[in-house]
């Protein structure tokens, strides 16, 4: 699950929340919007200026909003404002103080080339998940009455996972790969892998099938199973080990900036006038990143289910996060720069949630970079396995955990499970 390569700088708009405005002007130079804001002594109102800086800019976002806040740009507070969220916003935005009036130059270029990165990272993994749709089995090696299916994640392929499927079949399994378009959401794949399995059963009604999950291919398969109307005969999938798995969801899947992803606050966002500014990424932002999100509306039904009784589930997660343990005290000393730790409200905000919330998924100890401990943990499922991987050390054979990972997954493979696809 590379969600990282999404950020879309749509949403790295939401932070400019700092700014108050009666009249405000914009004007053009080359190919940065520079919006001018006047202030009463240096001080600004942000919520009302925020609705004026997104007029101007050519989109309508409805923001849940606590109570106006203002902000003293005269104050150490203020600058220490301004410069924390010119750190979080470059390259396409500024903020800077002249006079009696804030700056907000819009960098259209910058965003512009955001855009198209995105888009062509999007193509890409597209390119790659319809490359291999469906159930792929070799059917003249199924001589044995039990298969491993494994499911890949969000945008990836079954190529990716190659390595595990040979080392399974060298291990004596018969093995199968599901491939799915992950930009369509957990409930669409969950379907197709339904329909891929009924299919298979009404040909192979005596096999047993272990689903071997990665990151959200353990939602899909989660989402078939826990549906009596997706679900195929009772006894037909037996085991599903779930590796990397998000079943509270990840903050990573919050598009953000590019560097360390920051929470944001959810939004509508409505693009009106016009698109020169922050054209419309509907299109290439997909689904399944609003449902790999905490609390999304698919987590919380899917999380509200009972586990399919007549499936033996098992979880494997890692430990091995991007940042190293000094990074939580380097986040405590910014926020203590200024008057113990109180900063302006955006920035604050921000920083304590990386403090506090961030860092289970980044952490070495408490995340494996892209899905925290907590995370994966699942109410009644007790068969944990916890691992010092990083999320994607499954699709890299060349990691030296990736032996470790896979005696773990062979290891909870039931060779004789009871069943069949067609009891």
């Amino acid at each position: 699950m590379e969600i990282r390569k999404y950020s879309s700088i749509v949403f790295s708009a939401l932070l400019i929340t700092c700014v108050l405005l009666r009249v405000a002007s914009a004007s053009e130079q080359n190919d940065v919007l520079v919006i001018a804001v006047p202030t009463n002594n240096g001080t600004l109102a942000w919520k009302d200026v925020w609705r004026e800086v997104v007029r101007q800019a050519g989109v309508e976002i409805h923001v849940p909003f606590p109570g106006s806040k203002t902000v003293d740009l005269n104050s150490r507070s203020g600058r220490w404002t301004l410069y924390g969220l010119n750190l979080l916003l470059k390259p396409d935005f500024h903020l800077k103080r002249e006079r009696d009036r804030l700056l907000v130059e819009i960098d259209r270029e910058a965003i512009r080339k955001r855009k198209q990165k995105l888009g062509s990272t999007l193509r890409t993994a597209t390119a790659r998940e319809d490359s291999a749709l469906g159930l792929h089995y070799d059917r003249d090696k199924l001589q044995t009455d039990h298969i491993v299916l494994i499911v890949h994640g969000f945008a990836s392929a079954p190529d990716e996972l190659r390595n595990v499927e040979a080392r399974l079949a060298a291990a004596g399994h018969a093995t199968a790969q599901f491939g799915y378009r992950s930009r369509n959401g957990v409930q669409v794949a969950a379907r197709d892998l339904s329909s891929a399995l009924h299919e298979f059963a009404k040909n192979h009604p005596q096999v047993k099938v272990t689903i071997v999950a990665h990151s959200m291919g353990g939602l899909v398969s989660r989402w078939m199973l826990e549906h009596a109307e997706l679900a195929p005969a009772p006894k037909c999938v037996v085991q599903l080990i779930m590796v990397a798995t998000p079943n509270h969801g990840s903050d990573l899947a919050f598009p953000g900036l590019a560097g360390p992803p920051i929470r944001l606050p959810l939004v509508e966002i409505v693009p009106s006038r016009v698109g020169k500014l922050v054209s419309d990424i509907t299109e290439e932002v997909n689904v399944s990143l609003r449902d790999l999100r905490p609390e999304s509306k698919v987590l919380r039904h899917l999380n509200q289910l009972d586990r399919n009784s007549a499936v033996s589930y098992s979880i494997i997660l890692g430990t091995r996060g991007n940042l190293n343990s000094e990074v939580p005290s380097a986040i405590d000393g910014l926020l203590r720069l200024h008057r113990r730790g109180r900063v302006e409200r955006i920035v604050s905000e921000q920083f304590t949630y990386l403090r506090t919330q961030l860092g289970d998924e980044m952490l070495t100890g408490q995340g494996d970079g892209v899905v925290s401990l907590k995370s994966g943990l699942l109410d009644g499922v007790t068969d944990v396995l916890v691992l010092p991987m990083h999320h994607n050390d499954i699709l890299r054979s060349t990691s030296s955990v990736f032996e470790d990972l896979l005696e773990g997954i062979e290891a909870r493979i039931d060779r004789a499970p009871n069943g069949g696809c067609g009891e």
